[in-house]
């Protein structure tokens, strides 16, 4: 009987000590619902000057954040992730750049996930090419041994921008 309790007793302590362990898992972003101008948004089309809000949170699972990368053309997108404080607070500033959407993570801790409440897209111009798409990738990454696909993790939205239309009862008006 003392055989069995002890086997038990080293069994149970190796699956203990198996649970300190660091366990490798890939980034991911959770999305909450993607508005426009307030408006829950539908199908991919916005407009100049539209407000899109993307609600997200950055998650490392049980490693730690180190980088989140808004990859656009600028000149046809605005973003804006982190109020000024929230930069300072939670990025490293000398190794991040807010005008180019690369934002380097301070050692925020193990499993600490990041809620993005709301990031801000605003249409600055539309594309003159014919599809009038704009392509907006978000990219992850934390501080796993996972490289390629897997770390840093990427999604990728594709915007159709128009030019708003103008008011017809005003062009009636004139």
């Amino acid at each position: 009987m003392k055989k069995v309790l002890i086997l038990v007793a080293v069994s149970a302590m190796t699956i203990l000590a198996s649970c300190n362990k660091k366990t490798e898992h890939s980034p991911s972003i959770s999305f909450g619902t993607v508005t426009v101008n307030n408006a829950p948004m539908e199908g991919n089309i916005i407009h100049v000057g539209d407000t899109v809000k993307i609600p997200l949170m950055l998650n490392p699972y049980f490693n730690s954040l180190t980088n989140f990368n808004v990859i656009t053309d600028r000149s046809f997108l605005k973003d804006s992730v982190f109020s000024a404080t929230e930069f300072v607070e939670l990025c490293n500033t000398a190794a991040s750049d807010k005008s180019r959407g690369v934002y380097v993570f301070k050692a925020l801790g193990a499993g600490t996930a990041l809620v993005i409440s709301p990031m801000y897209i605003i249409p600055k111009k539309s594309p003159n090419s014919d599809d009038k798409t704009v392509t907006l990738q978000l990219q992850v990454k934390n501080d796993s041994s996972f490289s390629g696909e897997f770390n840093p993790v990427t999604y990728t939205f594709q915007f159709k921008v128009y030019e708003k239309e103008a008011n017809k009862d005003e062009e009636e008006k004139q």
